[in-house]
């Protein structure tokens, strides 16, 4: 690839040009390249302009083509990334050729030309660019919300970045660290590059709204940090977010003041204002789905007044593009209602409504007038009850009921975004003081994050770090110094120091008061002594744990289904099967109303519950349970379902239902040659499983395929001594002892004999086996007459019985008796 003044740095901007072939050796072309839009790759070679299409997946792909086309059309035209092709050509081609490519905008022959389209085309795209959305309802319970669609929480995210930001301070080093990365992204081009100097000699807070709304480096840049969550560059841009979110504030509040008194609803002004987008049909279709929920928007937001402008934003004048949906927002706006803050811009062109990021409206309708769909959406009042109970719980839900700079760190956490996470707590200890109030806690976070990513060793040096700073601080860190300790505790029982972990968790409930932190230590302190064998132990701190939880929580929150379950673990553990049952069925029941969606957890309880059934021999409350777990909505969950159609084979299995069985474990069989091929063991124990099956229906040449089948799969995965090879042999001979095959079953057992372990338990079995098997032939070989061939098999048999009793032993002077009165008949034989 020849990059040609472009450097290998990464999109700040949401798309990117591509110019493929070899007209463009112009520094003049590239730098009205550029002043369209930033990012320019240049390539000459198709293989690897078509490898960094498919690794670019966030970016949207404006590319030029000048080299023969067909087979760049082929692999490339259906990519998401991919915005719009435009095909450019010394020669006149016929476009006719192109029509089956709906995102080929046309044949170009005059660069000038093809660089006006692709201007007006990336200008258009810029202002109808789907803006990043959070749909969510509130009708379900609070206590359900942030663990059945956790995924609905995003929206909080957006909040806590301005509530964080505006708690960190606004100092001329913040301004820096973004000039120096916009300075950094647009190295390459004049015009931003005087841009950006321009902000650094004039820029002013009260300017924010108008540096924003301009097309400019600011506006690009931050609405694609906010889109992608790009954390590292939202903290480089806190200075002017906060500087935009303030003053928006202000205007929105001025505006306010200068409307006329409301007396009832009849004197309410209403405003409509209108953005059109061209979005996917996925998009549209998940906006159809979601009428009556609500949405955020994830960043801020520019809307107009002027409904005709917004419908040629939306794209109604462009080519046809089967990609994308034309789509009219129409939103309704109750200036009287408390809400995120809004300004309508004077003297814009556009008639411009900006609102803040994290603006939420009610989804009330869609309608199509033949191309353009329209969403009707109301603005949302920020004091509505739900909304703030839901913003509450969620904040439980992280520990944050009170912001601090920390707080966004711990949504991330909570979000499992471990690297974001890890990389805006590194921020934090650069920007903060030493003796800030918050770096223990941040040092305890960071420590976190290692221990989540399984870096255990990491982990205790940072929360070591924390004990460190809480040492030497004067004010009251109860609640901090308990969740050290208990992080301690977690990160040694992880390494398996037990006894050191043991330590930390009583050091824990030592300095512990609130119930719920006590709830959890005692759960975590339970899971370790499940680990390590002492199970009375685990079951009174799993009990402790569920009665403190019992005093805060609600009665259908997860964690005590949880706890339950814990409960239930230790009880089938112990063989207390009734209790077990008992406490599975308690934590179903919840896990029913709060985690509804969380298939994994209900397939985990059902399993238990069948489990149980099962050892209980009530095989038909198995599988009742066995089928629920089936039921569920696990497309890719595929161990588990396959292991879930064993247990039912199994079940039926113990019925006698072995048609079904077979059914059953023929399932599971698929699920393993299609899904899971690399599990090579487990497809090795359904075949097996299978033979145990053909075995009762007294099927013995089903039950030899299978076991061979087995074979196979072993012999390639383990070396040659193997106690599993040597079970499958013994298995294999025991067959074909039963279908006095003697011969087969010999041979069977010396493979048996030989794949096993030296000292395996097993061994002195397979002698005797043996031995068995060698005096069945005997006996074959004397009542047809062969008594040479009888003889020399029970010597045979007696090498190998002295392999396990002595030469004096009864069965040894036995099988040697019988052979001196074989030898005898041969001769009295021979003398006839």
């Amino acid at each position: 690839m020849d990059s040609m003044n472009v450097t290998d740095r990464p999109n700040l901007e949401e798309f990117t040009i591509i110019w493929l072939g070899d007209d463009i050796n112009s520094n003049n072309i590239q730098n009205q390249l550029r002043e369209i839009i930033n990012y320019v790759k240049i390539f000459h070679d198709v293989d690897q302009c078509i490898e960094y299409v498919l690794k670019t997946i966030n970016d949207n792909i404006f590319i030029v083509v000048s080299v023969s086309t067909q087979s760049i059309l082929e692999t490339i035209h259906d990519l998401k990334q991919i915005e719009s092709i435009y095909i450019f050509s010394n020669e006149t081609m016929n476009s006719c050729e192109y029509e089956k490519w709906s995102k080929v905008v046309g044949v170009f022959i005059d660069k000038e030309t093809l660089l006006r389209k692709l201007t007006k085309d990336i200008e258009l795209r810029m202002k109808n660019y789907l803006i990043p959305i959070s749909i969510f309802s509130i009708n379900s319970t609070i206590e359900e919300k942030s663990v059945r669609k956790k995924y609905e929480a995003s929206f909080l995210w957006f909040r806590l970045v301005l509530e964080v930001l505006l708690h960190l301070p606004q100092n001329n080093r913040a301004m820096n660290e973004m000039l120096n990365e916009c300075r950094l992204q647009y190295a390459d081009n004049q015009k931003q590059i005087q841009s950006i100097n321009e902000f650094e000699t004039n820029y002013k807070p009260d300017k924010a709204v108008w540096w924003y709304t301009r097309d400019s480096f600011v506006y690009r840049i931050i609405n694609r940090a906010l889109r992608t969550q790009d954390i590292d560059i939202i903290f480089k841009f806190r200075y002017f977010i906060t500087d935009l979110y303030t003053q928006l504030l202000e205007l929105h509040k001025k505006f306010l003041e200068s409307l006329p008194p409301v007396e009832n609803d009849d004197d309410k002004i209403y405003l409509d204002v209108y953005r059109g987008q061209a979005i996917s049909p996925d998009e549209l279709n998940n906006i159809n789905e979601s009428i009556g929920k609500l949405i955020s928007m994830n960043t801020f937001l520019s809307t107009t007044m002027n409904k005709n402008l917004a419908m040629t934003f939306a794209g109604l004048d462009r080519p046809t593009n089967d990609s994308k949906c034309s789509v009219l927002f129409h939103m309704i706006i109750d200036p009287s209602i408390l809400t995120s803050p809004f300004y309508i811009i004077p003297s814009s062109q556009e008639d411009e409504v900006l609102f803040s990021m994290g603006t939420i409206f009610k989804i009330d309708a869609i309608e199509q007038n033949g191309n353009m769909h329209m969403v009707k959406l109301t603005l949302n009042n920020d004091e509505n009850n739900d909304i703030k109970q839901f913003i509450e719980f969620l904040r439980k839900e992280i520990d944050s009921t009170n912001t601090t700079v920390a707080t966004l760190g711990n949504f991330l956490v909570y979000s499992n975004e471990y690297d974001k996470a890890e990389t805006y707590y590194q921020m934090l200890l650069k920007e903060l003081p030493p003796a800030h109030e918050d770096i223990p806690i941040i040092y305890n976070n960071i420590g976190l994050v290692y221990d989540l990513k399984g870096n255990h060793t990491r982990a205790l040096q940072y929360y070591n770090k924390s004990l460190t700073l809480l040492d030497t601080m004067s004010q009251d860190n109860q609640s901090l110094l308990a969740l050290n300790y208990n992080n301690l505790a977690a990160a040694y029982f992880a390494k398996k120091d037990y006894q050191t972990a043991i330590l930390f968790y009583n050091m824990t409930l030592k300095v512990q008061t609130n119930p719920a932190d006590l709830a959890t230590t005692y759960n975590n302190f339970g899971e370790l002594s499940r680990e390590i064998g002492d199970f009375d132990s685990a079951l009174k701190s799993f009990k402790t744990s569920l009665e403190m939880s019992l005093k805060v929580l609600p009665n259908c929150h997860p964690d005590l289904a949880a706890t339950y379950s814990n409960i239930a673990n230790v009880q089938l553990e112990m063989e207390n099967y009734g209790e077990a049952l008992i406490n599975y069925k308690k934590a179903l029941d919840i896990a029913l109303i709060s985690i509804a969606n969380d298939n994994s957890c209900l397939l985990q309880l059902h399993n238990s519950i069948a489990l149980i059934y099962f050892i209980q021999e009530n095989y038909d409350e198995a599988l009742n349970h066995f089928n629920k777990a089936l039921k569920l909505e696990l497309p890719h969950e595929f161990l588990s379902l396959s292991i879930i159609h064993s247990s039912i084979a199994e079940t039926y299995h113990k019925k006698h239902e072995y048609d079904l069985a077979l059914q059953s474990y023929d399932n599971c069989l698929n699920i393993q040659l299609n899904h899971l091929s690399s599990y090579l063991p487990d497809r090795a124990t359904t075949y097996r499983n299978i033979a145990l099956v053909y075995k009762s229906k007294k099927d013995s040449k089903q039950v030899i395929s299978y076991y061979n089948k087995s074979l196979d799969i072993y012999k390639t995965i383990f070396p040659s001594k193997h106690p599993d090879l040597g079970s499958v042999y013994h298995d294999l001979a025991m067959t074909y002892h039963e279908i006095e095959n003697y011969e087969a079953a010999i041979e069977a057992l010396n493979n048996e004999q030989e794949y096993l372990p030296h000292d395996d338990p097993h061994i002195p079995m397979t002698y005797e086996n043996l031995a068995i098997n060698y005096d069945k032939i005997a006996t074959s070989y004397y009542l047809n007459g062969n008594y040479q061939q009888a003889i020399n098999t029970l010597e045979k048999s007696v090498q190998i019985q002295l392999q396990r009793i002595p030469n004096d032993d009864e069965l040894i002077l036995l099988i040697k008796n019988d052979i001196e009165t074989m030898k005898a008949e041969m001769e009295e034989d021979r003398a006839k």
